[in-house]
């Protein structure tokens, strides 16, 4: 992150974490699907007050990575919290209905319903 956290109002409540994950990513331009473990290693800031995170990557849209890391670091809390199942509705962008998502959200009490159009 090129930028200064301590920008931040409440730069107090923020701290600079690293986010670590093997994820299965698609090989690309394969006839039959094959998958390769792919580490991924992200720095962020979380709001210690308020749990909210922010992260950049260097092509600027969302991918599994930033879909992974946002259902781990911010959506799974935000239903233990509350005691409560969650269902996210989401459209069929690319980094949504992954391989490495599905398996993600396996792991967490969370139901994924992907739109196509």
């Amino acid at each position: 992150m090129s930028h200064s956290y301590r920008q931040l109002p409440d730069k107090e409540d923020w701290e600079v974490r690293i986010y670590k994950k093997t994820l299965p990513i698609k090989t690309p331009k394969k006839k039959v699907e094959e998958y390769k473990d792919t580490a991924f290693v992200r720095k962020y800031l979380i709001n210690r007050r308020t749990n909210s995170i922010i992260t950049t990557n260097k092509r600027a849209w969302s991918d599994t990575c930033a879909m992974a890391m946002w259902l781990e670091l911010v959506v799974e809390p935000f239903a233990e919290s509350r005691n409560k199942r969650i269902i996210i509705i989401w459209d069929n962008c690319g980094s949504h209905g992954t391989h490495a998502i599905n398996q993600v959200k396996g792991f967490l009490d969370i139901y994924l319903l992907i739109v196509l159009n």
